[in-house]
């Protein structure tokens, strides 16, 4: 059984155990980078978090707990900070910033999300965009946006003749429940979720400011724009594929892991697996007059 560790889900309102991400994950999420499809991008990390936490994407899970989860399974897994290069454009000089991931993991911590409206004899609890949506906000013809992001954002909607679980219809039954809801219910939740959107947005999701001018260079707020938070999660999932197949060549043909053990390891544990190996190298390198060289890559 892999290592599990708990994290605090403010759209589920309860903390949850997940698992470390696994190599295997990792490596492909930040392959389906490299064909620059969104659509690629998206499956893959709903991969990873079905890897790390079984069931909760088809249960209902957010968009901005999917950034929870995926912040975290980057500092548990990969390293605990980002480094991200950047340029000022005032003085078009490069520098490199350093981010810690538990200051996002606390910002996003404190991002509420949901509410409850009633409307005569219905009762509707909703939030913001669910993850396992999220590719469908990716039509280029979006006529029906209204309808797509209320089907995303109703979770269950009471009414004298019973009760509805949006989390348990597929998007198109979804749709359709949408469409049957009386339009001054559907007006109030939109109008609410634009709240949502308002209030969340003091939170700084990203903010890197110039060394050289003290003006900010990278800002996002948080948001429930789905394609804003899809923007971040590519910086933060931002790696040298080279590196990682390097790393995991060198594993196998050094060190003599098999390749089906070295997917099942967190990407932290195969670098710690070389560091050591170079420290033990760096020791053994005086007696026998040999050079080992080389470095861990930087993942």
């Amino acid at each position: 059984m892999s290592f599990v560790y708990s994290v605090f889900l403010p759209g589920l309102g309860r903390e949850v155990w997940i698992e470390e991400i696994n190599y295997k994950s990792y490596k492909d999420l930040v392959k389906s980078m490299y064909n620059k499809d969104d659509s690629s991008f998206i499956l893959h990390s709903n991969r990873v978090i079905e890897q790390i936490a079984p069931g909760l994407l088809e249960g209902g899970l957010n968009i901005v707990d999917k950034i929870i989860l995926l912040v975290n399974a980057r500092s548990i897994s990969v390293k605990p900070d980002l480094n991200v290069k950047c340029r000022c454009d005032k003085t078009g000089k490069e520098f490199e910033a350093a981010i810690e991931l538990d200051n996002i993991f606390e910002t996003l911590s404190n991002v509420e999300c949901s509410n409850t409206i009633q409307h005569k004899n219905t009762t509707v609890k909703y939030s913001i965009s669910k993850a396992r949506d999220e590719v469908h906000f990716l039509e280029k013809e979006m006529e029906n946006l209204y309808i797509y992001q209320l089907a995303s954002c109703i979770d269950i909607v009471d009414t004298s003749t019973g009760t509805i679980n949006f989390n348990n219809l597929d998007f198109k039954a979804r749709c359709r429940a949408v469409e049957n809801l009386p339009v001054q219910l559907t007006t109030a939740i939109l109008k609410d979720i634009v709240n949502i959107e308002t209030a969340i947005s003091k939170y700084k999701l990203l903010l890197v400011k110039s060394p050289f001018t003290g003006l900010p260079v990278v800002d996002i707020d948080v948001s429930i724009d789905t394609a804003v938070l899809r923007g971040f999660l590519k910086l933060l999932f931002t790696d040298d594929l080279n590196n990682l197949y390097r790393l995991n060549f060198q594993l196998i043909s050094i060190l003599h892991f098999t390749g089906d053990y070295i997917e099942t390891i967190s990407p932290a544990e195969m670098y710690l697996y070389w560091s050591l190996h170079l420290q033990d190298s760096q020791k053994e390198e005086p007696a026998s007059g040999k050079s080992f060289g080389g470095t861990p890559s930087d993942i």
